[in-house]
């Protein structure tokens, strides 16, 4: 059998690192800082998503009430639309944590949870 050179690059590396599995652990923790913070984003993700679209639906209920009954098609259509659109962006956003969530290890009832801590209201219909 004919024995592999070593590139002389990794005899740098070898001698800069005193303790091989001090170095394993810091990169482990290192990794699972950044899937924590990687996990804390798809969070405020979502955080902002719910909140446009409370935004959006405080007013379409402004629009409502101001017209009573009175509307003008096209502007309810508008406000609807963007209610609707700003839902649609937190339940893909809610889906995402959603993953994110069971890859890094949450799994029992995470769909429960997640659709019991993130409510989403219905689609409003014309």
């Amino acid at each position: 059998m004919k024995a592999e050179k070593v590139p002389k690059y990794m005899d740098e590396v070898a001698e800069k690192i005193e303790d091989p599995q001090a170095t394993i652990l810091q990169l482990q923790d290192e990794v699972q800082e950044e899937m924590a913070a990687a996990l804390g984003r798809t969070g405020y993700k979502l955080l902002d998503a719910l909140k446009q679209l409370e935004e959006a639906q405080a007013e379409l209920n402004e629009h409502l009430a101001e017209s009573k009954g009175k509307e003008n098609e096209s502007q309810l259509a508008e406000f609807v639309n963007k209610y609707n659109s700003c839902r649609e962006a937190a339940v893909s956003a809610r889906w995402e944590l959603l993953i994110h969530r069971q890859a890094v290890g949450f799994r029992f009832q995470n769909q429960k949870y997640v659709e019991t801590k993130y409510p989403i209201p219905p689609r409003f219909k014309l």
